[in-house]
């Protein structure tokens, strides 16, 4: 998967973020944004897992540093891009829910270099479904389909942990920072 399929699947929503965002960015001016960006930085105790490139101005403005936000700007700051990331809660989201990651999005997070985000979040492995007929107690087994000779398997794990470690793999590019 390539950065033009990602910037397809944003759709309309991220450019014309994007855009305004950039506008905000401009705005603000390079001393202030500087300033603003190492506040942030602080106050919420990234330290030195995000680093800034200076007085320097986005190329990319991401708002939302969600599954795809973050995704999306480790995958531009990869590239070379100086991406920044708008963001009103750097939090692991506490919400009571879970992801099931299909084989194709596992195979996604692999193509990213983005594998290690579903490591040491208590990810659980799976590998397909099972219906069940409550009248008759009976239940059906649907393995995912093999794919070049292996099995495919799709990962399940709590929400906030595989966001916090898709920002974290992002934080980590050298041309990459939040505004709160």
């Amino acid at each position: 998967m390539d950065t033009s399929e990602i910037l397809f699947a944003c759709g309309v929503a991220v450019p014309v973020t994007a855009y305004l965002a950039w506008n905000f960015a401009n705005f603000i001016g390079r001393k202030t944004y500087s300033k603003l960006v190492e506040s942030v930085h602080e106050a919420h105790g990234f330290g030195d897992r995000v680093r800034t490139y200076g007085t320097e101005r986005p190329e990319v403005v991401i708002v939302g540093s969600g599954i795809v936000g973050s995704a999306l700007a480790y995958a531009l700051a990869r590239e070379g891009r100086h991406v920044t990331v708008i963001e009103r809660d750097l939090s692991e989201p506490d919400r009571i829910v879970g992801e099931l990651l299909q084989p194709g999005g596992v195979r996604a997070l692999r193509e990213l270099g983005l594998a290690g985000c579903v490591e040491d979040i208590d990810a659980q492995t799976v590998d397909g479904y099972v219906v069940h007929d409550l009248e008759t107690n009976g239940h059906v087994e649907i393995s995912y389909p093999s794919q070049q000779g292996s099995l495919q398997e799709g990962r399940s794990f709590h929400h906030g942990r595989f966001v916090q470690k898709l920002r974290e793999a992002a934080a980590a590019q050298t041309r990459y920072s939040w505004l709160t």
